[in-house]
């Protein structure tokens, strides 16, 4: 539709300004597809169909390479730079949402996530910054399931606190460690079945554990903290530093820790990649946030919705462009043993369409979009 209404207009002289204002025109009143893609989604790829839905990856009218260059004499001012058009897994006045279409969940569930043990395990640094799972680096033992013998490499592990509800000042069941716990493990069952980590699109999780030897948590517990790691506990450590030099060692003190908790912890042991770079502005691109969206599909197809996408450190970028999602303990899967929630084909294409849109108008908004 674009192309037809520039060769149209072709031969009159139209400022930059106009050209601007007419492709919006023509992208703002497309019909979105959006009520056509859910009723299949996620079982149809709608990044491959035939024929292909329109603007699902914004792309720059050919035409506007023959501005010249006193139209566009730089391309951070080009007001055709964020001119993404309209979200096409977004509903419309034309194209409402239909009812909502639940996903069968009357089918074999992938075999559990194992549960692994450990022979040794040694913590080295925590990964991530705040965050109610806390992430560490850690050198561990594990016996291999295919040929029995122990095997030692580094790890990521994901370790959560074995809390009653009451026992946080957040009393509202997500914020519950094993509630999120179970939805993770539950995640990664359905994502390893589908093949996810072998594709590189979401991290290879070994299994689940309780670290139950005390001598771990003690060696946790003793690592550095930082204002960013925990802020409560960071000030707790800083006031017994100034008590104790004050008053002397018998006046420590120390808030409610995973060494007082009643059960022990349990933990995801995950894969360490050392080459992820969270996304963001800076390092965002129009091929990225394609890579991005194709992957965030096929995690649908997993019938897995993410459900925790208000943070940019859930997407990582590695080498070559490569998209990987991690962080599903907000999940909700189809085939679920843990959680109340249904899954429906408008839940999963409506997390497609928040995503879509922080890329395009919002992360890429003053990037000039390119002719493919």
């Amino acid at each position: 539709m674009i192309t037809v209404a520039f060769r149209v207009v072709a031969g009159q002289r139209f400022s930059l300004y106009q050209h601007f204002l007419l492709l919006r025109q023509l992208t703002t009143t497309m019909r979105s597809p959006a009520s056509t893609i859910v009723l299949t989604y996620p079982d149809q790829n709608p990044f491959n169909p035939n024929p292909s839905y329109p603007n699902i990856f914004p792309t720059r009218p050919a035409e506007c390479d023959n501005l010249s260059a006193a139209d566009i004499k730089n391309p951070y001012y080009d007001p055709l730079a964020g001119l993404h058009g309209h979200n096409p897994f977004q509903y419309t006045d034309e194209n409402p949402m239909p009812p909502r279409i639940y996903i069968d969940n009357h089918q074999t569930s992938p075999p559990p996530l194992p549960e692994i043990f450990l022979s040794s395990l040694e913590f080295i640094e925590r990964l991530n910054h705040g965050g109610r799972a806390h992430v560490y680096k850690v050198s561990a033992t594990i016996t291999s399931t295919t040929t029995g013998e122990p095997r030692e490499k580094i790890y990521a592990l994901k370790m959560f606190r074995d809390m009653d509800p009451d026992e946080e000042s957040d009393q509202k069941e997500i914020g519950w460690p094993m509630f999120r716990f179970r939805r993770e493990k539950e995640a990664y069952a359905h994502l390893i079945h589908a093949g996810l980590p072998e594709q590189g699109i979401v991290p290879n999780c070994y299994g689940w554990l309780t670290l139950s030897n005390r001598s771990y948590l003690e060696q946790c517990y003793a690592l550095p903290v930082s204002e960013k790691d925990d802020l409560e506990e960071f000030w707790s450590r800083e006031k017994n530093k100034q008590r104790i030099t004050k008053y002397g060692p018998d006046t420590a003190s120390r808030s409610h820790t995973l060494l007082d908790d009643r059960r022990p912890p349990k933990a995801l042991l995950l894969e360490y990649y050392a080459d992820l770079e969270p996304l963001s502005g800076n390092n965002v691109t129009h091929d990225i946030a394609e890579a991005a969206l194709k992957a965030l599909y096929q995690i649908h197809a997993a019938y897995v919705h993410h459900g925790d996408l208000s943070h940019d450190t859930n997407v990582f970028v590695r080498p070559g462009n490569r998209v990987m999602w991690i962080d599903f303990d907000e999940s909700t899967c189809r085939c679920e043993r843990n959680w109340r929630k249904k899954l429906s084909r408008q839940k999963l294409m409506e997390e497609l369409e928040h995503v879509w849109s922080r890329f395009y108008q919002i992360m890429l908004a003053d990037q000039p979009l390119v002719s493919k």
